[in-house]
This record gives structure tokens, sequence and C-alpha cells, in this order.
């Protein structure tokens, strides 16, 4: 499902304004990204519950190398710049992509900054409100393991 929704710029860190997706739509957009391939339609609506739409304007800072606490972020119109002064690399996110995973699975601090390049939407997903979601529901950690799994190359 291609979906391209149009949105205003937002006038600060994230803010959400009207939400513009529907739980079909976040479940659509989750069932794309590799982390939740694995999820049922149910898991998914699940996960699409936890979820909020977050605006971010061109040039517009999303997250500082050191935070802690930021939400994994999926996006899913634009386009966000990571870099690292400590690492000294620099890679793109488009629509699609998904940036934050191991400080948002591990709470540690971000190993980069986050900024976007053009006015963005995407989805955040506070780590509070997932784990939250995992203790409650088993199956929602087992599709996570299968994903580590296979990402992985764990075959024996």
């Amino acid at each position: 499902m291609e979906m391209e929704p149009s949105f205003q710029a937002s006038s600060g860190a994230g803010s959400p304004s009207e939400p513009q997706l529907t739980s079909l739509q976040k479940a659509e957009l989750l069932r794309g990204v590799d982390l939740f391939s694995s999820m049922t339609v149910e898991e998914l609506f699940q996960v699409a519950a936890v979820t909020r739409e977050v605006q971010f304007a061109s040039g517009e800072i999303v997250a500082r190398e050191n935070d802690v606490g930021n939400p994994l972020y999926l996006i899913v119109q634009g386009k966000i710049e990571l870099t690292s002064r400590r690492e000294e690399w620099r890679e793109v996110v488009e629509s699609g992509g998904f940036f934050g995973l191991h400080s948002w699975l591990t709470r540690e601090p971000l190993s980069f900054t986050a900024k976007a390049l053009e006015d963005t939407m995407g989805l955040a997903i506070g780590s509070e409100d997932f784990f939250s979601l995992l203790s409650s529901d088993t199956e929602i950690a087992s599709s996570l393991f299968k994903y580590f799994v296979k990402k992985c190359g764990i075959t024996r």
C-alpha cells in the first residue's frame, strides 16, 4: 500500500498536529518495516495504538547525539540525516526507513544526531509504551525475536 500523506511542517520538535493516519494506515506502514514484518495483523494494530505521528520542518533537529530516552522513529515521508561526530559517519534515512533502534531497545545514549533534510512526517514509538506492550503480550516479543534471529542469520 503506497501512502503519500500530505502534511504541514511542524512548528516545534516533533510536535503532533491533527492526526492524519488511521490505525489501519499506521499498521500498514509498520508492516512495511522489517522489524515488524513477522507480526500478525492484531500485533501490528497493538503497536500502531502506541505510535504517535510526528512532523519535523526542514533543518529541525530531531534528536542529538548522547540523548537518552528517544523513541524509535519510522519515516513516512521525507528525509532525516544521521551524523556522528564521534564516529565520523553520515547516513540519510528516507521514507520506509527507521532509526534509533539501538538506543530505543537498550536505553543507551544515541550515537548520532538526527536532522530533517526536508519537511518530514514520521511515526514515533516511545520505549516505555513499547516495553509495556511487550510485557503484556508475549506474542509481540516472540515476533521481535524472530526478526533478530533472521537478522543475525542464526540457523541452528
